[in-house]
């Protein structure tokens, strides 16, 4: 009878094992994702300077404003490390305000936060100025990020999609809709890239007050760890981190009554983003 019980706390044991390495994996992948959206970020920021440099000396030929300031703000979610080494989402909100200039951007977070947002900033700008056919080389943009705790860790880049919508709608004179929330790298092109923590996001988006999330596309079916519990021996129990498949549309509206909806460009965000 003992050696049955210490062979089955030996596959136990062995199973555990492997669920860790799961564990280890997936947070491995995140390091990775993280640091490949910094050197993408690193990369647009050097082709943007270049380019605005460029439309500095040729002066420009696209529209110019109107207006001499231009205030928007909207929130966009985080994800930050709390209590027992867990994710969980953040709402931190974004002003951004379009002046008179020269082709400067200011970044103001508070509290800090552990993320470079500079060179999405500058991309951002750069699709907006592409989208709206408005050239922003006599404007400075400033930007302002308040968090209501300090945010560290995070994928930076996310906020990408979140700057870019709020450049245009506040180029083009419309409203951001108050009820959406969007997450989303952005790409020279206007597409929006894909992003972690989506799960954690979308909470976060549900205690912002927000119905609709935007998510980039592809992202919908989520894998994440539930812990259950495992009897290694009888009358003992471990609670154990077991992967389950979810499908982020059904466990929002369930759990949240919060609309997912897929974009996979910057003009189908503002199809559901802004107020015509």
């Amino acid at each position: 009878r003992f050696k049955d019980l210490l062979n089955e706390s030996e596959r136990t044991i062995i199973v555990l094992s492997e669920q860790l390495d799961a564990s280890q994996s997936q947070i491995t992948g995140y390091v990775t994702q993280l640091d490949y959206y910094r050197q993408l970020a690193n990369q647009y920021q050097n082709e943007v300077q270049s380019l605005q440099e460029r439309l500095v000396t040729e002066k420009s030929i696209g529209r110019m404003l109107s207006s001499d300031n231009l205030i928007i703000q909207m929130e966009s979610p985080s994800v930050r490390v709390g209590d027992n080494f867990s994710f969980e989402g953040v709402s931190t909100t974004f002003t951004i305000e379009i002046r008179a200039g020269n082709g400067d951007i200011f970044v103001n977070t508070e509290p800090l936060v552990g993320f470079d947002i500079q060179s999405s900033a500058r991309l951002a700008a750069r699709v907006a100025e592409n989208f709206t056919g408005v050239d922003l080389f006599d404007r400075d943009i400033i930007i302002s990020v308040k968090a209501p705790v300090e945010v560290e860790g995070v994928d930076g880049p996310s906020a990408g999609a979140t700057m870019t919508v709020m450049m245009i709608a506040a180029i083009e004179g419309v409203n951001i809709r108050p009820n959406v929330m969007i997450t989303g790298t952005i790409e020279p092109g206007g597409r929006i890239g894909p992003v972690s923590g989506i799960l954690e996001k979308a909470e976060a988006a549900f205690n912002a007050g927000k119905t609709v999330f935007l998510i980039p596309q592809g992202l919908t079916k989520q894998t994440i760890f539930r812990m259950v519990d495992r009897e290694i021996v009888p009358g003992f129990t471990i609670a154990v981190p077991q992967p389950v498949e979810i499908d982020i549309r059904e466990v929002a509206a369930e759990r949240w009554n919060l609309t997912i909806i897929e974009v996979a460009t910057v003009a189908e965000a503002l199809e559901h983003a802004v107020i015509e």
